[in-house]
């Protein structure tokens, strides 16, 4: 009796800690209502304008090459028929045509995560960023399908916000500025939020400060921010 006693409380342990290290941040738990994104985007529009800014872009060039060099990279731990995981054990989804494309790829392969720029492909079919492996000069489109494991020590979480001078301070003891007319939507985000570090590509070819976008993994949305430190 004392060894099946035994034996039941080791598996309910052993159950208990594969449970707790697969505990995740989870994906869009807190999504904008159609009315916040419509309010937002507005204001952004009107700021941008104020501002004098331009956020276009060339297109023609899929694969981004002038960012190669950025420090922000990310790395391929695993890769499976359909998806692939990166460093902070966050998953994502390969768009069914690109699935080709990622079996050259190659695990610790430096990775860049910038928006999607093809409106169908991000709009119509979900897949809201691109990877681009910054080895092969080569770009997938992906989503997001499960958030960072909470107990990996390169999960980034928000750590503080001050609103007075728009600066975001984050679990690793990075500190971010954001871009003046993402001001509503850093407004929205909460202590404790989950984030991925993002390439700005934008930023890059205009060769603005704002080279990094911040992705809370909470709300599925995004900020344009330069680094302080």
């Amino acid at each position: 009796m004392k060894f099946i006693t035994k034996f039941i409380f080791s598996i309910s342990l052993l159950l208990a800690t594969q449970i707790f290290s697969e505990e995740r941040i989870d994906v869009n738990s807190r999504p904008l209502s159609e009315q916040e994104i419509k309010e937002i985007s507005e204001k952004q529009k009107t700021e941008s304008e104020g501002t004098n800014q331009k956020d276009e872009f060339n297109t023609r060039n899929p694969y981004y090459s002038h960012l190669i060099f950025n420090i922000s990279t990310h790395s391929i731990t695993n890769i499976n028929d359909d998806s692939l995981t990166i460093e902070d054990g966050s998953e994502w989804k390969i768009r069914p045509i690109h699935i080709n494309e990622v079996l050259s790829w190659g695990i610790k392969d430096p990775i860049l995560i910038v928006l999607n720029d093809s409106f169908i492909s991000s709009y119509f079919y979900g897949y809201k960023y691109k990877m681009i492996n910054a080895e092969k000069n080569t770009s997938i489109d992906v989503k997001l399908n499960l958030g960072p494991l909470l107990n990996n020590p390169k999960t980034l979480k928000v750590l503080a916000i001050d609103f007075e001078s728009n600066e975001i301070t984050l679990s690793d003891a990075t500190l971010w500025k954001c871009n003046n007319t993402d001001l509503y939507m850093l407004q929205k985000w909460l202590k404790d939020d989950g984030i991925i570090v993002g390439t700005n590509t934008k930023g890059y070819l205009f060769n603005r400060s704002q080279e990094n976008i911040l992705i809370n993994v909470n709300m599925l949305q995004e900020i344009r921010v330069s680094r302080l430190k």
